[in-house]
């Protein structure tokens, strides 16, 4: 659900050129050697080529090393994706090339008539099992044949929960995965070295290795190996070297080897002789990687300004409504000092009469704010200053501070600008903010060397673990006419992971963006960590239970059970 497709974006490639875009990022990550070689190639082609015009043999071939129901523009094209995300499966697909039409159960074969090309070597995945199988026979009028093509084909050896009617998926082409293992195989490029050994009796074995090319680096030791007079065989060069140009997966492979062995003697037992390679081997390894490592450039911390005494930290709690319920009566509330309250609440009549009703109000900026949204977001910005009696905003990105620097009020910084230190603190504060989040991140340790002044720290809630730049409920980049608007309904939506955990969605249809939240609810005793303030993140909580969260808060504990967790306190950064 959460798996958007893979972007393909071939046909933008001549326009992002022309805008100026030189560099262009391939993600393989968890990808196969096979997808980065394919993906890599036909991209070049079509760079260095000018192509404008989707080929369908292009297409394919991406499909075939990888595609999630097929491809998606991503976030390049002005209009709406509903493509955007594939919800059925996360994982390849393949490509169809058929339906299976009949089953042989005594000779395990199926037929069906192949709309791509099969070949021997080939893997499928057939049914809603998704039964893998790679081809090891095809028949055609009872011969065999090494490939099919738009015709009744038998497929031999099939065995799994198969079914006529189901669907047939090659997932794996032979012939393209050959065609880039062979683009890629000349990378793997091994240095030549040359292996020098002294083995004499009675004293241990010296071994030094060295690159052939740069003889000056090498790596030499001495074994704790102590040759013997042979009893019933002696050692010999010829042995040696067989053991040495086992040199298998590492970056190198033996050259010459060079050995001054006395006649008549042996080594305890020719695993001695494979332990002396991978010795070796290993150091020589270590001594390239040492004489390549950067060396840190010289910094030095700027100074922090000293402070003649601790300032006296009045505590105070805020809240964050992340859901503001208009039918609540928070007047009942106690033992708070301030509320952050959504940007998009302010926007909306019906809520108005419930943040009047607030003594002490912040703005609570989005996370993200599009380009094409922030000059909408000024004007809401100068109506709401002049409606409502605010006393600042909360902001989430340093480019925030350029809506709300003109209205002259407190700015608070969300945990987003990932303050880790007090060098952090004393920046933001030189920019114009007057208290700053500390990161959920840090442990109990690095939390302690914070000055508390103007500093908070989130004891209570669940912390988003993602934001989605796409509504995975519409399963669109963009809000349109005929959605389910799911989003406007008083219904609550979860992901639920592989361990049964439920995670709460939350959709912003404003920007269409989504917020997940974590399963575990943060919760935190204040008398662990000295701040200013202690905030409290509030999702679906009614007015007791939040009632409750204050009280235990303010006699300095914290609530405890399975949904609860101490976040990263008890952690080390």
């Amino acid at each position: 659900m959460l798996s958007p497709k893979d972007i393909c974006a071939l046909p933008y490639l001549a326009k992002l050129q022309e805008i100026g875009v030189n560099s262009f990022k391939i993600e393989g990550r968890m990808k196969s050697p096979e997808y980065v070689a394919t993906v890599t190639r036909i991209y070049h082609q079509w760079m260095h080529e000018n192509r404008k015009e989707f080929e369908k043999k292009d297409r394919k071939e991406l499909a075939q090393v990888f595609n999630r129901g097929g491809f998606s523009n991503g976030h390049l094209a002005s209009e709406p994706n509903h493509e955007l995300v594939y919800p059925v499966k996360p994982n390849h697909m393949g490509l169809l090339i058929g339906k299976v039409e009949k089953i042989n159960e005594k000779k395990s074969y199926i037929t069906t008539t192949p709309q791509e090309e099969l070949s021997i070597g080939d893997s499928l995945m057939i049914g809603k099992n998704e039964y893998k199988y790679t081809i090891s026979e095809l028949l055609q009028h009872h011969q065999n044949v090494k490939k099919a093509f738009q015709k009744p084909t038998e497929i031999g050896r099939v065995k799994g929960d198969v079914h006529v009617g189901d669907k047939i998926y090659r997932i794996r082409s032979k012939e393209l995965s050959t065609l880039a293992q062979n683009s890629y195989a000349k990378e793997f490029k091994k240095t030549g070295v040359t292996v020098n050994l002294q083995i004499h009796q009675g004293v241990p074995i010296q071994g030094k290795i060295s690159i052939t090319q740069k003889p000056e680096i090498f790596f030499e030791t001495s074994f704790d190996i102590l040759p013997e007079p042979a009893i019933s065989y002696a050692l010999t060069s010829d042995k040696i070297h067989a053991q040495f140009s086992k040199t298998g997966n590492t970056a190198f492979h033996l050259d010459a080897l060079q050995v001054d062995l006395e006649d008549g003697i042996c080594i305890p037992a020719i695993s001695r002789l494979n332990e002396m390679r991978r010795t070796l081997l290993a150091g020589l390894e270590q001594v390239i990687l040492q004489s390549s490592k950067r060396k840190p450039r010289p910094f030095t911390l700027p100074t922090l300004p000293k402070e003649n005494s601790t300032p006296a930290v009045t505590e105070e709690i805020a809240l964050l409504l992340a859901i503001c319920h208009p039918d609540y009566d928070y007047t009942k509330l106690s033992g708070y000092d301030a509320i952050y309250i959504p940007f998009h609440y302010y926007c909306n009549t019906a809520y108005q009469k419930c943040i009047r009703s607030f003594s002490s109000t912040y703005v609570y900026l989005p996370s993200i704010i599009k380009d094409t949204k922030r000059d909408f977001i000024q004007k809401q910005l100068d109506t709401i200053v002049h409606q409502f009696s605010i006393d600042g905003f909360v902001i989430s990105n340093l480019a925030d501070l350029s809506l709300v620097q003109k209205y002259h009020k407190k700015i608070i910084g969300n945990y987003t600008l990932n303050v880790f230190n007090n060098y952090t603190v004393a920046t933001l504060k030189k920019l114009g903010l007057h208290q700053v989040m500390i990161s959920p991140e840090l442990g109990e340790k690095e939390l302690q060397t914070f000055s508390p002044d103007q500093t908070s720290f989130l004891v209570y809630g669940n912390l988003p673990v993602m934001v989605l730049n796409y509504c995975p409920l519409g399963k669109s980049n963009h809000c349109y006419a005929n959605c389910c608007h799911a989003c406007q309904t008083a219904s609550k939506f979860y992901l639920k992971d592989r361990m049964g955990l439920d995670f709460r969605i939350l959709p912003d249809p404003s920007q269409t963006i989504t917020t997940i939240y974590n399963s575990k609810t943060t919760s935190i005793s204040k008398l662990d960590i000295p701040f200013h303030t202690y905030r409290i993140d509030l999702l679906d909580e009614d007015i007791a239970s939040i009632q409750t969260i204050l009280n235990v808060l303010k006699a300095g504990k914290k609530l405890s059970g399975n949904q609860y967790t101490n976040g990263n306190l008890r952690k080390e950064v």
